[in-house]
């Protein structure tokens, strides 16, 4: 690849980067390239998946709530073999991004028994491997 190549795959990503801030505008989600980008990114997929409301940017422990159910949800993305947590939130979803960037959910349930995985609480970033995740419970693709 050369520096021309390189150039217009950047500016091919900083175009697709617009389009989704602009289609999720009303929700105030920033896919910054410096880290937020994948964070959105699965927050606005389980929104789109499961039919969230995805809560404002300042809440604590949770990204979306289910509008029916008023049941809340953290919502973790990632390429690697580990999320971390820094609260117990009381539901989670755990999603992975493959190497062709299609999704799959790892994990949609009850935030306790993850928690209860999790041996080194007092650690600011508490990390669970998808692993763990897989065993806990099938996977479900639904609310």
């Amino acid at each position: 690849m050369n520096e021309k190549e390189l150039q217009k795959i950047i500016t091919e990503l900083w175009k697709i980067v617009s389009r989704l801030e602009n289609n999720y505008k009303k929700d105030d989600r920033k896919f910054t390239i410096d880290g937020h980008l994948l964070g959105s990114i699965g927050e606005v997929y389980a929104k789109e998946k499961f039919k969230l409301k995805l809560l404002p940017n300042s809440e604590k422990s949770h990204d979306a709530e289910d509008i029916e159910t008023g049941k809340k949800y953290q919502i973790k993305i990632t390429q690697r073999k580990k999320v971390g947590l820094r609260n117990k939130p009381d539901n989670l979803i755990v999603i992975r991004i493959d190497e062709k960037g299609f999704p799959h959910i790892i994990y949609n349930g009850c935030g306790e028994p993850v928690w209860e995985l999790i041996k080194d609480k007092k650690a600011e970033q508490k990390f669970i491997y998808l692993s763990q995740l897989e065993k806990l419970i099938p996977k479900k693709n639904s609310i």
